[in-house]
């Protein structure tokens, strides 16, 4: 059996033994919790425990105010550009205006309300607050303690599962179908008030079209809400390949402990990430607290998330809305990105896709250089998320890609 044989069968053994339902608080994500720590100090490698509070329901405030101001406006508009007299048609710039206010904090604010509403133990514990636990390892130096390195490549995957009511194609579809409805049904109301304001009349059709966009805005939030959640996903792609990638990545580079790239390099594997990114935010807010302490130190982030999925490779920036952007950059860490997106082309690749929803997010929103690589999988969050969905090419292609890329030559200091 050739070396990237045996790695191979690594990982999939390692995916085999995590892959059971993970949701966060249950006895099955403190097995999880155990098993990835185990792996971590049989490789020799101090592991550092993260506990941390989250506030779940301080967050839900952006999403509440869309939901009020998307159900108002939906009854508004109507009363407004169907049933009402043109002479209340005031209201419409008023709504709309509420409408697209409502949308943008709600798609502007979350990662930064989440890293303010985050804790650890030595804080004084919120009423109504919940607890998940991140894992920590240093691969080379002392300690993932010691904080004394210039530069951190923060290498992560999160750690628990998830099950929706809904298969992964029809929620991101409603979710979009609520964007763009949202968006729409906003602006119309703005432009067809402000038009009948100076020209005193309207054209039918418009009135009609944004009322059927504030009906899609409403029924698709309806949706979402009963999109309930579970925990009878084994979650095998979605994440225990990502965990299981970066368990045999510390597991080479303890055989053969060749100079790192980066003067530090962790691991960490987050909690809660399926309930609104709480660990990697706490995990930011914590990194953020450290870069301010020194004029000279500096990081970069990479996800891995869904490694083993049987879709094509995706790699994704930062998001904001409502312009999409790409997080700041770092030279080695766009390299590895490329010439990782090239060794995939052939499946399909995305490139640089840009997706909010995962643990790069507040890495990206505190400044970090960061990116998330994934394959796409369409059995995530559900049940049948299982080992027979998972693609053991795509995650060697993945590890592989990693390990030379941690192993390179020396990062040089090129910081002021």
């Amino acid at each position: 059996m050739t070396s990237e044989d045996a790695s191979t069968a690594a990982l999939l053994a390692l995916t085999a033994k995590l892959s059971f339902p993970r949701r966060t608080g249950t006895p099955g994500n403190s097995r999880a919790r155990d098993i990835i720590a185990g792996e971590l100090r049989a490789s020799g490698y101090e592991v550092v425990e993260e506990p941390f509070w989250y506030l779940p329901r301080r967050v839900q405030v952006p999403s509440l105010a869309l939901a009020t101001c998307s159900i108002w406006t939906t009854f508004g508009i109507f009363a407004v550009t169907w049933f009402s007299a043109m002479n209340q048609s005031w209201l419409l710039p008023f709504l709309g205006a509420c409408l697209l206010f409502a949308l943008f904090v709600q798609h502007s604010m979350p990662v930064r309300w989440r890293m303010r509403s985050t804790g650890d133990v030595s804080s004084p514990l919120p009423r109504g607050a919940r607890w998940g636990t991140n894992i920590v390892a240093r691969i080379g130096g002392s300690s993932p303690r010691d904080d004394s390195a210039s530069f951190q490549l923060v290498l992560a995957a999160h750690h628990d599962s998830l099950s929706l009511a809904y298969p992964p194609a029809l929620n991101i579809f409603i979710i979009l179908c609520n964007t763009v409805g949202v968006l729409l049904c906003g602006t119309l109301a703005i432009v067809i008030g402000l038009v009948h304001a100076l020209s005193g009349s309207v054209n039918p059709w418009s009135r009609l079209f944004v009322a059927l966009s504030s009906l899609v805005a409403c029924c698709t939030l309806v949706a979402k809400l009963l999109n309930t959640r579970s925990n009878n996903s084994p979650g095998a792609v979605d994440n225990a390949t990502g965990c299981a990638v970066l368990l045999e990545l510390a597991r080479a580079l303890k055989r053969n402990p060749d100079p790192l790239r980066f003067p530090e390099t962790r691991l960490v594997f987050f909690d809660a990430e399926e309930a609104g990114l709480w660990g990697s935010c706490f995990h930011a807010a914590r990194l953020d607290h450290w870069l301010r302490g020194g004029t000279k130190r500096h990081a970069c982030f990479i996800s891995i998330d869904e490694a083993g999925g049987k879709g094509p490779l995706v790699a994704s920036g930062a998001f904001g809305f409502p312009v999409v952007t790409r997080p700041p950059h770092d030279p080695a860490l766009d390299g590895f990105v490329e010439s990782l997106l090239r060794a995939g082309a052939r499946r399909g690749t995305t490139t640089w896709m840009p997706y909010p929803a995962s643990d790069h997010a507040p890495f990206a929103a505190i400044g970090v250089p960061s990116t998330w690589i994934s394959h796409a999988c369409t059995v995530a969050h559900s049940p049948r998320d299982t080992m027979g969905e998972v693609s053991a090419a795509h995650m060697a292609a993945i590890f592989k890609a990693l390990l030379g890329f941690v192993k390179a030559e020396k990062k040089e200091e090129t910081w002021g």
